[in-house]
C-alpha cells in the first residue's frame, strides 16, 4: 500500500511539471506510456482530483480564470452594453464574476456566441466557465429609470474601456471592483464636461523681465482640444512652455491644449524686453475656462531698483497652495481686465549705505611670552559696480 502511495506521488509530481508545457495532451501520451502499466491507470484519477493543477498560484491560491479585458458601452441613459475578453486554465467549470448587481442584472448573456443562463452567489451575478480556453462574455444591463452613477465589475479585470454614446472616455475605477459611470462632479454620462483652472503668475524684475505663469487644470470628461488666449499679457514674448498635455504654440499668443481627465500644470515663460511700469492683467479667452481672478507673485531686483506695486489686493501666501518655487514673496489677486502699476521709488541702492569694511585679527601668543603670531582677516561689501581699491602695501598699526 506504501508503494502505491509513493506511486501515486511520484505521478503527481511529474504531471504538475508536464502542465507547463507548451502541447499538454502530446507530453502526457508521452510520459503516460513511460510510465508501468500499474501506475497508468491511475493518472485519470489523478487528473481529475486537480482541476487547478494548471492555475497559476496568487496569495497561495491558485486564480484560473482571468478576464484580459472589459469593455463597457453606455447605449442610452438606461442601458449598456458589456463585452468581456476571459482565458480560463482550470479543467472543469470555474466561476466568474460579472457586471453588475442584483438591482441591475446582466441579460441576454453569450458564451462565445451562446446563449447562457447567470447564477446568482450571494446576491451578485456569476457566470460557469466550462473549462480552459479563451472565452468571449457578452450582455447587457438595463435600468426602469436610469443606469447607476458606478457599476460593480470583476476586481481583477486587467484593462477597462468606457464608450459612452461612441466616445470613448476615461474609465475611472475610483476603488478596486468599481467602475464611474457619471462624470466627475455629478455630471451624467451624457458626454458633459468640467474643467476647473487656477492661474499663478510670478513677476520677475529685471533689465528683462520674466513672466512665468501656471494653469492648474482639474479636467473630466472626453478628451478634446481647446485654443486658450490669456497666457501672455501685453508686450510679452514667449520663451518656453512646459506641460504633460499635448500642445502647440499658435499664432495672436494662443496655446492650443489637448484636454484629458486627470489634474495638470501648463507652465509658460514669457519676457519683456524692458523694466517693467505697467502690466495689464490678461482675459482669458476659452470655451471652457472660467477665471475670474489670477494670483501674482513679485520678485524685486534689488540691486537695479526698488518697486511698490499698486493696483492689485494683498494676499496672504500661507493660505494658497502655491506652484514650488513661488513661496516666499509677495502675493497679490489680480483680476482680468485690471492693471498692475511697479512704481519705481528708488534706482539702484540710492539712498542707502552699503559700503561696509571690517577687518578681523586673531594673535596666538608663543609659550615663552617671547613672539606672536597673527592673522588678518578684511572683509568688505559694495553696492553694484563699485570696487575696491588699495594702493600700497597694506600695513597693519597698534
Amino acid at each position: 500500500m506504501r508503494a502505491t502511495l509513493l506511486g501515486m506521488v511520484v505521478v503527481l509530481s511529474l504531471l504538475s511539471g508536464m502542465a507547463q508545457a507548451a502541447d499538454k495532451k502530446t507530453e502526457k501520451t508521452s510520459a503516460a506510456q513511460n510510465f508501468p502499466a500499474e501506475l497508468s491507470k491511475w493518472i485519470p484519477w489523478l487528473e481529475a482530483s486537480q482541476p487547478q493543477r494548471d492555475c497559476p498560484q496568487h496569495n497561495n491560491q491558485a486564480q484560473c480564470v482571468f478576464p484580459s479585458s472589459l469593455k463597457i458601452e453606455i447605449i442610452s441613459a438606461r442601458e449598456l452594453r458589456f463585452e468581456m475578453l476571459v482565458y480560463s486554465s482550470a479543467h472543469t467549470a470555474e466561476k466568474l464574476a460579472l457586471p453588475g448587481n442584483a438591482e441591475h442584472w446582466p441579460q441576454a448573456l453569450q458564451l462565445n456566441g451562446k446563449a447562457v443562463a447567470v447564477t446568482e452567489e450571494n446576491t451578485k451575478p456569476v457566470l460557469w466557465i466550462p473549462g480552459a480556453g479563451e472565452w468571449l462574455v457578452k450582455g447587457v444591463i438595463s435600468a426602469a429609470q436610469s443606469l447607476p452613477q458606478t457599476l460593480e465589475i470583476p476586481r481583477d479585470a486587467a484593462t477597462v474601456r468606457l464608450i459612452d454614446r461612441g466616445s470613448e472616455r476615461s474609465a475611472v475605477r475610483p476603488e478596486p471592483g468599481v467602475l464611474t459611470l457619471s462624470q466627475a462632479d455629478g455630471a451624467k454620462a451624457s458626454g458633459e464636461r468640467a474643467l476647473e483652472s487656477t492661474v499663478f503668475r510670478k513677476i520677475s524684475d529685471g533689465q528683462v523681465t520674466r513672466i512665468t505663469t501656471v494653469l492648474r487644470l482639474k479636467v473630466s470628461g472626453v478628451e478634446r482640444g481647446m485654443d486658450v488666449e490669456g497666457f501672455l499679457p501685453t508686450g510679452a514674448e514667449w520663451i518656453s512652455v512646459a506641460s504633460d498635455l499635448p500642445w502647440e504654440i499658435k499664432s495672436g499668443g494662443r496655446l492650443w491644449l489637448k484636454l484629458r481627465p486627470g489634474v495638470h500644470e501648463v507652465t509658460a515663460e514669457a519676457r519683456v524686453a524692458s523694466p517693467l511700469s505697467e502690466l495689464k492683467v490678461p482675459t482669458w479667452s476659452a470655451p471652457e475656462l472660467q477665471i475670474q481672478q489670477e494670483i501674482w507673485m513679485f520678485e524685486p531686483a534689488g540691486n537695479l531698483r526698488q518697486v511698490a506695486v499698486e493696483g492689485l489686493s494683498s494676499l496672504d501666501p500661507s493660505r494658497l497652495e502655491l506652484p514650488e518655487d513661488f513661496a516666499g514673496l509677495q502675493t497679490y489677486a489680480a483680476q482680468p481686465g485690471s492693471s498692475a502699476r511697479f512704481v519705481q521709488r528708488v534706482r539702484g541702492r540710492e539712498g542707502q549705505d552699503l559700503k561696509k569694511l571690517s577687518a578681523k585679527r586673531e594673535i596666538w601668543i608663543d609659550f615663552a611670552g617671547g613672539h606672536a603670531t597673527s592673522r588678518e582677516q578684511i572683509q568688505f561689501a559694495l553696492p553694484a559696480r563699485e570696487r575696491l581699491e588699495w594702493n600700497g602695501a597694506a600695513q597693519l598699526r597698534e
